[in-house]
């Protein structure tokens, strides 16, 4: 995921891609699904953009329905995400198999990465 750069309390905070999801927050709006919300891009351009200089906190943000930032989490954890190079003949229980603990069965990886 790309990072994030956004206001709060009129700071400038970073954060590197690979944290993003970790800042998921749930957002109670008017919408008949739970979401959650975490931030997305360089939001501090657009006090300038909107002409708000006044504006002390200003977070563009990405909508997902709740849950979505622990799946991901996991799915990057599994190495889903991964720049490695992967041969085409592997299997999907192979790819997941191979970031078992020793003795440890893919169900389990997959309860412990997921739950």
């Amino acid at each position: 995921m790309r990072p994030a750069k956004f206001l709060e309390n009129n700071e400038v905070v970073e954060l590197p891609g690979d944290q993003l999801l970790v800042t998921a927050k749930p957002y109670n709006g008017a919408f008949t699904e739970p979401l959650e919300c975490y931030p997305n891009g360089d939001s501090t351009k657009y006090r300038e953009v909107y002409n708000i200089p006044h504006c002390r906190n200003a977070v563009r943000g990405t909508f997902r329905h709740a849950g979505f930032a622990n799946v991901m989490r996991g799915v990057v954890r599994l190495g889903f995400f991964s720049h490695d190079t992967v041969d085409p003949a592997t299997t999907w229980v192979d790819y997941i198999g191979r970031s078992c603990e020793p003795g440890e069965s893919i169900r389990e990886r997959m309860m412990a990465t997921f739950v």
